[in-house]
């Protein structure tokens, strides 16, 4: 059953102000954004040491500058992230770990090639760029910048300014009353997840108490969509499973007719179909903090309860086969589910597929903050697992070491 609280209004902040200094470290980087679209010619590559590094010392931080060569003369040198530097590796159409060994052991053959094939191979690309310190000036031209991302031009830009703005007020105004669960933002992504604190309710068995959840996350430099999804708690460990309900808007279509339509438009038109988005997003919101989706869910954990394993070990294996994890990884499955049959709801019960959902969320709470995301995402796959799949998973026998 599901319970619903009376309305009021409520602030979505918790105890420590996470959201607070999300909303201004957001705002301080919005204003030091810079993108430059540029055709690959006018393009440099100068492969400098990092500051302090000592002569001749081999380092895998060394970084790349993009020279940007708008007149034939070298105006300035924008240091290259780890991360943009691997998209250099793509766009040249070059092993991420051949290029990263060239930087770093044969610098002068690294640059020589990516120039040639910029030159050879020319195309438009999005440099995302934000103002930051160390960086080189040349000819007294000043320019503080650091290279983000390197994309293709048709990139659409929705930044994560944009998505806060579409959702945030939906959030606040919301009768599921969400609260700030956990954040993740870094060079790469922001991920913010909220857990309702009206609408909750029994999961898979007696005492396993669930809350429901929203998720809104973003990556600015072309490391995932623009994703509204529900997100399920359970209140015991805070296990968060993320479900099948979402908005995703990628940012780089694949159907080339609309990319190439989007890489023309005027600016007033991308702010337009931003705009457009912003407005879906904001109606997903609302659609994700209606009850109705928080009881199928519960309806899914109360029938995955009922379909047991004949060897737990087996089944983890088995599990850890077909959604393709590492033997670290189904370790840490395993793992979770030795916590799981000991919390409320799920002591004393038979080993079900309830129970493997939690041993698969649970990993979260034991791994790398960007890589929460992950498993929750594998938490919903287990729950919806066609047929034929879970079959192999519950008659599995464990296999000898």
């Amino acid at each position: 059953m599901t319970y619903i609280s009376p309305i009021r209004p409520h602030s979505i902040e918790n105890s420590d102000g996470l959201l607070t200094n999300l909303l201004e470290k957001i705002k301080r980087e919005e204003a030091a954004k810079e993108d430059i679209v540029c055709d690959t010619r006018n393009l440099g590559i100068a492969t400098r040491p990092v500051i302090g590094n000592q002569e001749g010392e081999k380092n895998w931080d060394v970084k790349t500058m993009l020279v940007l060569d708008e007149t034939g003369v070298p105006t300035q040198l924008i240091p290259c992230s780890p991360y943009a530097h691997d998209q250099l590796a793509q766009k040249v159409g070059i092993d991420v770990r051949t290029l990263r060994r060239l930087q770093s052991d044969y610098t002068a053959q690294h640059d020589e090639l990516v120039k040639a094939i910029f030159d050879q191979e020319p195309k438009r690309v999005l440099l995302r760029t934000m103002i930051g310190e160390n960086v080189e000036v040349l000819a007294n031209r000043h320019s503080r910048r650091h290279l983000r991302a390197i994309l293709s031009d048709k990139f659409k830009t929705f930044d994560n300014v944009d998505l806060l703005d579409a959702t945030i007020e939906t959030v606040q105004n919301s009768d599921a009353k969400w609260k700030i669960q956990k954040c993740l933002h870094n060079d790469r992504r922001l991920v913010v997840q909220f857990k309702s604190e009206t609408i909750t309710g029994e999961g898979a068995n007696v005492g396993d108490l669930m809350a429901h959840g929203l998720n809104i996350s973003n990556s600015e430099v072309g490391c995932g969509s623009v994703v509204v999804s529900d997100v399920y708690w359970t209140l015991w460990c805070l296990n968060g499973m993320q479900g099948m309900n979402k908005s995703r808007s990628a940012h780089l279509t694949s159907a080339r007719a609309d990319a190439e339509t989007y890489a023309i438009l005027s600016q007033e038109a991308k702010a337009a179909d931003n705009q457009a988005l912003k407005l879906k997003l904001r109606d997903w919101v609302k659609e994700i903090a209606k009850p109705e989706s928080f009881e199928r869910t519960c309806r899914l954990m109360r029938e995955a309860a009922n379909e047991t394993v004949a060897d737990q070990l087996g089944a983890v294996q088995a599990l850890g086969n077909i959604l393709r994890l590492s033997k670290p990884e189904t370790k840490s499955v395993l793992d979770g589910l030795m916590a799981t049959i000991q919390q409320p709801g799920y002591v004393g019960e038979p080993v079900s597929k309830a129970t493997l959902v939690n041993a698969v969320t649970n990993a979260a709470n034991s791994t790398e903050a960007d890589q929460v995301e992950y498993w929750q995402k594998l938490g919903g796959q287990v729950l919806t697992l066609p047929n034929n799949q879970w079959q192999s998973v519950a008659t599995a026998e464990a296999m000898a070491a």
